[in-house]
């Protein structure tokens, strides 16, 4: 587990969000992050298209990282 994925798991820890739960949040993140790493060339620039339309219209700048999913780093 990266050490950012043992921060949230204190934090959900703490909050009382069992164990159990926290592995499947952490696998349905990973999950996530492996679909989109695998999606198509043409799906992947039409995505990286929208996020710039995003940016030029005066959106938020998302990070080179962040593939727009709106958590990175999270997990």
């Amino acid at each position: 587990m990266k050490p950012v994925q043992r921060l949230w798991a204190a934090i959900l820890t703490a909050a009382g969000v069992s164990s159990s739960q926290i592995n499947t949040i952490t696998t349905d993140y990973q999950n996530l992050k492996n679909a989109y790493t695998t999606t198509g060339p043409t799906l992947q620039a039409k995505i990286a298209a929208d996020e710039a339309a995003i940016v030029k219209d005066g959106g938020p700048s998302l990070s080179a990282n962040s593939h727009g999913i709106g958590t990175s780093g999270v997990l």
